[in-house]
Parts: C-alpha cells; sequence; structure tokens
C-alpha cells in the first residue's frame, strides 16, 4: 500500500513518490505517463482538495522540502549560543509544507485624521555667567539658544486599500499564524487550483468569519494607522486621531502556505516554524544553548573585575587625588581587552567549527546523491575543514592562566596608585 506520499501507478502498481507541486509524473518501474489529478479523478476524489471544496483562493509555496532542509539547518547554528556539536548530535525529525486555512477579506477605508505638528526653531535668551578679574567677581550676560517647538493642529483624509487574511483553523499555534498573516499580507493571492496544493499537507478550516472578525479587524486598524501617519509633517507629531468608513467585500476562503519543523537535539524538540513564501519570517521555540561557552566567556572578565577592585580599593586606602590616573587604569585597561579579545576567539572559532559542520554534512547529504557539480564537491571540502582553534579561545589552562593574569593586571593598578601617591608624597614633603 502506498503511503501518504505515494501514490500507485495504475500500469504496473508501483510506488510513485509525490513531490509537492508536482501533478505529471512518470512511473520509475515502466515508465508510463501518470496524472496525479486523473488518477484521483477516476478514484472519485480532489489529489488536494481540502475538507471544504469551496476554496477560492491560494498563496502558493515558493520552497520546497529541499530549501526546508537548508534553513533549518542555518537556523540552528546561526545563534553565538548554538553548541558546537549541535548539527553532529541534532536532527531533524520533521519537515512539513503545508497550508493554513484563512478567510481573506479585501476593501478600502476612508479616513478622516487629525493631530497636531510640531515645528522646531531656535530662540534666543539672555543667560548670566560669573566672571572672576582682578580679584573680584561678576555677572555678564551672554546669548544662547534653545529649541523652542511651535504646535499647529492639522487635518486631512486619507484612503487604504486592503487584504488581509486571519487564521481559520485549530491546529496551530495562534502566534505562528499571525506571524503568517503579518508576513504574507502584502504577498498576492491565486485562484485556487489542485495543482498548487498537490502533494501538500491542508490544514482543514474551523472558524467562521464570525469568528475572526476581531483578527480582522485589529489587521485593518493597524493599516489605517500606518496609512495615517504617512500624512505627518513637521519636525514632531502628538495627539493623532482618526476615524474612519470602510467597504469590505465578503470574505473568501484561502490557503497560506506554512513550511515547518522539529529538530531534536539533547532529548528536546524545537520546533521552526517559517512563511513558505521566502522564510523571512521565523517562529522557534528557544533553541540550544552552550552553558559551558557561556561560561568560559565570563571567566575571561574576571581579570578585569579584580584589577578594577585593586585600584579602586587601592586608590581608597591611599586617600590621594591623583594627578594622572592612566597608571591605575592600565591594568583595568589591560583586563578589558583581555576580555573582548577572548570572547571574541571563542565565538569566532564556534562560528567556524559550526560552519565546517555545516559544509560537511551537506557533502555527505548530496554526495550520497551524486548530484553536486565538481566545482561545488571542491567548494565544500575546503569549507568542511575544521578551523585550528586560536591561541585565547584555548581555555583549558584557564586554572592556573586566570589566577596568574590576575594577580599580574591587579599588582599593575596598585602599582599605578602607589607610584602617584609617591609623586603626590615626594611633591609636597619631599623637601621637608
Amino acid at each position: 500500500m502506498a503511503s501518504d506520499t505515494q501514490i500507485n501507478c495504475p500500469s504496473c502498481n508501483g510506488f510513485i513518490d509525490v513531490i509537492p507541486g508536482k501533478s505529471k509524473y512518470e512511473c520509475p518501474w515502466c515508465g508510463s505517463e501518470v496524472d496525479l489529478f486523473k488518477l484521483k479523478a477516476a478514484a472519485g476524489g480532489d489529489p488536494a482538495a481540502p475538507a471544504d471544496g469551496d476554496v477560492k483562493l491560494l498563496v502558493p509555496f515558493k520552497q520546497d522540502e529541499k530549501a526546508l532542509h537548508s534553513f533549518v539547518m542555518n537556523t540552528v547554528i546561526q545563534s553565538d549560543d548554538a553548541p558546537d556539536d549541535i548539527l553532529s548530535a541534532g536532527n531533524i525529525e520533521s519537515k512539513e509544507l503545508v497550508y493554513l486555512p484563512c478567510w481573506q477579506v479585501k476593501g478600502t477605508s476612508d479616513i478622516d485624521w487629525t493631530a497636531s505638528f510640531g515645528y522646531d526653531r531656535q530662540e534666543p535668551y539672555t543667560a548670566y555667567v560669573t566672571v572672576n578679574r582682578n580679584g573680584r567677581s561678576y555677572s555678564r550676560p551672554v546669548t544662547r539658544y534653545r529649541t523652542v517647538t511651535d504646535w499647529r493642529p492639522a487635518s486631512g483624509k486619507a484612503r487604504a486599500t486592503f487584504t488581509v487574511r486571519a487564521y481559520a483553523g485549530d491546529g496551530t499555534p495562534r502566534e505562528t499564524a499571525e506571524m503568517l498573516e503579518t508576513a504574507l499580507r502584502g504577498e498576492p493571492s491565486v485562484r485556487y487550483s489542485p495543482a498548487f496544493a498537490a502533494g501538500y499537507s491542508v490544514e482543514p478550516f474551523a472558524s467562521s468569519p464570525e469568528d475572526v472578525r476581531g483578527r480582522v479587524e485589529a489587521q485593518v486598524q493597524s493599516i489605517e494607522a500606518g496609512e495615517v501617519l504617512r500624512h505627518a509633517q513637521g519636525d514632531r507629531q502628538r495627539d493623532w486621531r482618526h476615524s474612519s468608513s470602510r467597504s469590505l467585500e465578503p470574505a473568501e476562503k484561502c490557503l497560506l502556505p506554512l513550511a515547518r519543523a522539529v529538530f531534536s537535539y539533547g532529548g528536546r524538540n524545537y520546533s521552526i516554524h517559517a512563511d513558505g513564501v521566502s522564510f523571512s519570517s521565523v517562529r522557534t521555540d528557544p533553541l540550544p544553548k552552550d552553558v559551558r561557552r557561556a561560561g568560559r566567556i565570563r571567566r575571561g572578565w574576571i581579570p578585569l573585575l579584580l584589577a578594577v577592585a585593586a585600584a579602586a580599593a587601592s586608590a581608597a586606602w591611599q586617600g590621594v587625588d591623583y594627578a594622572n590616573p592612566w597608571l591605575a587604569l592600565g591594568g583595568p585597561a589591560a583586563g578589558l581587552a583581555y576580555a573582548l579579545l577572548r570572547k571574541g576567539a571563542i565565538l569566532g572559532h564556534s562560528r567556524r567549527f559550526r560552519a565546517a559542520t555545516l559544509a560537511q554534512k551537506r557533502l555527505d547529504e548530496n554526495q550520497q546523491l551524486g548530484n553536486l557539480p565538481y566545482e561545488e564537491v571542491e567548494a565544500l571540502k575546503a569549507q568542511a575543514v575544521p578551523p585550528r582553534m586560536p591561541l585565547l579561545a584555548r581555555t583549558g589552562a584557564d586554572a592556573l592562566l586566570l589566577p596568574a593574569l590576575s594577580l599580574a593586571l591587579a599588582g599593575a593598578a596598585a602599582a599605578g596608585v602607589l607610584w602617584e601617591y609617591l609623586r603626590f608624597y615626594l611633591r609636597y614633603h619631599g623637601g621637608g
């Protein structure tokens, strides 16, 4: 029996893998041409029609499962917090391209707005400063300037033409659905055809237009507010008010493309959702973090903190208002430079290591298929070479290095304060 992603060839009964968006196939077993729609129609069904057969519109997918696979791997390695072994120890458990149901509403809004626009100008004023001359103090007037805003009332009319879509299912998290609504607001829809939905999952409708009216209203209000703000003038604005008269077309059923995947690491699953058009809008669970690397970075700040503490304690103990603080700041400055360089080295090596792991994983996957040209194989091989670890990223000797460096920098900071104290003492007491 064929699975949900396979059909049986009507000629030889062999399995044919269904590719999302593709309707015509050549049987790999007997070479027969197979039309998915004719095959399903002969069986008495629509190959891609959702449970509600009156869907009128659809925003087509522009990404496929291969692109989703690459996107997920790039997503999990992007963060500086990602563990180095996230690709070698993790796995993509599932990938799915699914159409979400929604109600699409088109309309126009005629808007009346009022506001106050502020125009800045520089206003001169007279201030008095104290001047000491020949042992006497007196006040002298000077001209200075301050910014003054002149506020003017304004009003006008605006017109907004909009297309909004509100999620109408119950199988997708609300935050993900709202992300998709916003991300694809400007994406045009096309008339629904089974060819667009062949091979994809389609979530059924579960809400009526009345059920999603609040979400439609919120989106329309946001569009109207944005249209009104386009009429802003002056340097500042306040007291925005607007009212609108709307003309709405009847709501139509529409399908929106959502790409979703589940990535597993360390015994936990992480959901990743993105729009199926460009992957530009993404919503993910909080992804894994390498707490040990974060600890290595935090330990690098210890010498700086101890150097600052030593400088502050020495200055307080000596009670000196020294004239040249740079000697005392030498230790903290060196500690700051070390901490920043160490952090950059650790994070940079981790990023390069994950990128090399990704290149090796892509190389392994594509070499199994044998579909990469020689030049791309060689480029991936070069990228897959594990990077050498920089000296500052090698933290195995922290138990000895950090105490020694902390002692040296703290001593330098204390010595700087002591030197200033000696200079101060010799200047005022050396001749006495």
